[in-house]
């Protein structure tokens, strides 16, 4: 049988052979085993798969993590005097998962930034991260409360477009809503989603699925559905906002990742 050279050993996935350093390795495998409720994880594929982009969100936002001065650095880069800093970086992270005052469904974001604002009003940006994942995944459907939010958010010139409700802009369309809802019920003054992937050539065109997200907004923007062009978008504030619910949302122990893995506390340095 021939070996996938994307897939490492498992050998080599134990050593955190696909992570750019301990640190980051370390904090992959933490933020995995004490995940929100229903965040997903696949940690067969975090580890050993070259191509995951959960292990490249890691790579790139776990250093910010690490370093909340380089984060407020790179933040005014992309978002030059919108935030004046960041102060968390969270992964996996949706503001209200399966709730229903939100999208009601298990819509989250890769990397969830904490920031604040010359006036110390709290604030975020929203991430998704694409490597060679495809958009066809359509969630669990769609229903009123998405269509209301659709059309309350102001983003789209038609908010009714079929084109938002199915593959490959469903996905996007859902982080947006829920986006939007985070600003409606959390303590936030405004807010803003980022898609990021990697940008590649390759001789066989079409080998890759991801490629650029901004082929995803040109998509968008074609339909009539989007009102906002570039890589921000960013989010109207609405007139209300909601009572303010705990910010990093409830977390607990995934045992099953323990219970394989007794050394896993011992990866951290410290107990859970």
């Amino acid at each position: 049988m021939q070996e996938l050279g994307s897939r490492l050993s498992r050998q080599d996935a134990e050593a955190g052979a696909n992570f750019i350093s301990e640190d980051i390795y370390r904090l992959a495998r933490r933020e995995a085993a004490y995940r929100e409720h229903g965040a997903l994880y696949d940690t067969e594929r975090l580890c050993r798969n070259l191509l995951s982009s959960q292990a490249l969100c890691f790579n790139l936002f776990g250093l910010l993590r690490q370093d909340l001065d380089l984060a407020s650095r790179v933040v005014e880069r992309l978002m030059p005097g919108v935030y004046r800093r960041v102060t968390g970086v969270l992964f996996e992270h949706s503001p209200g998962r399966n709730n229903p005052l939100f999208t009601g469904d298990n819509t989250a974001f890769d990397a969830f930034l904490l920031t604040e604002t010359d006036d110390q009003l709290p604030g975020f940006v929203a991430v998704e991260v694409k490597y060679t994942e495809s958009f066809e995944d359509t969630g669990s459907g769609t229903g009123p409360r998405h269509d209301e939010l659709s059309e309350a958010s102001g983003l789209y010139g038609d908010h009714h477009a079929d084109a938002l409700r199915k593959p490959p802009l469903q996905q996007l369309w859902r982080e947006h809503l829920l986006a939007y809802a985070t600003l409606t019920k959390r303590p936030f003054s405004s807010g803003g989603v980022r898609h990021g992937s990697v940008r590649h050539r390759s001789a066989r065109p079409g080998r890759y699925q991801a490629g650029n997200t901004g082929s995803r907004r040109h998509s968008l923007l074609a339909s009539g559905a989007l009102k906002t062009r570039g890589d921000r978008i960013q989010l109207p504030t609405p007139p209300e906002s909601g009572k303010a619910l705990d910010r990093a949302g409830p977390w607990h122990k995934y045992g099953s990742d323990v219970k394989k893995d007794p050394k896993l506390h011992k990866l951290t340095g410290q107990s859970p």
